[in-house]
């Protein structure tokens, strides 16, 4: 979480590399997120090795719960603006305020 241009997605692929995994990154374009997509998005990173990131610009008060993906093994993570919040049901998380 944190404002435009400081960082988070150079954090976010370098947690993935420190994995061992290139990032296959969602834009705002894929929100919200329609499970079909999200499945389609776990499958190509499950298939590619990598971490999926997701990175929607939510507006003061709207949230976002994103389900679990269909297929275990593929790492999930979140860059978020100053704006909104996100759910993640069933799921463990750590946030890191950028």
């Amino acid at each position: 979480r944190g404002p435009p241009g400081n960082g988070r997605r150079t954090l976010a692929r370098a947690i993935a590399g420190a994995a061992g995994r290139p990032l296959l990154m969602m834009e705002d374009a894929a929100m919200p997120l329609a499970p079909a997509l999200l499945h389609e998005a776990g499958l190509a990173a499950l298939l590619a090795g990598a971490a999926l990131l997701l990175a929607p610009s939510l507006a003061p008060g709207e949230a976002l719960t994103v389900p679990p993906l269909p297929l275990a093994g593929v790492p999930l993570l979140l860059v978020l603006g100053p704006g909104g919040s996100v759910a993640l049901p069933g799921r463990t998380f750590v946030a890191l305020a950028v």
